[in-house]
């Protein structure tokens, strides 16, 4: 699933994370040839972040209309 994560708890992540961080703010779900699971829909992001402790990353599934699509 693809991600959004705001620019507070991206700041807050590096920070936690250290040096071995890279990971990007927003990533879409591959557009890929298949299908992996049922749930599968490309070009989307369905994940937004709600908080940050530590390392960890808590999220919010998006659904429905609320659910960002790429272009």
């Amino acid at each position: 699933m693809g991600w959004s994560i705001s620019n507070d708890d991206f700041s807050k992540w590096k920070a936690n994370v250290g040096k071995a961080f890279k990971a990007p703010q927003t990533s879409f779900t591959p557009t890929g040839k298949g299908k992996f699971n049922k749930y599968f829909q490309p070009n989307t992001i369905h994940l937004k972040s709600t908080a940050v402790y530590g390392g960890t990353i808590f999220w919010k599934e998006l659904k429905g209309e609320s659910i960002i699509k790429g272009k």
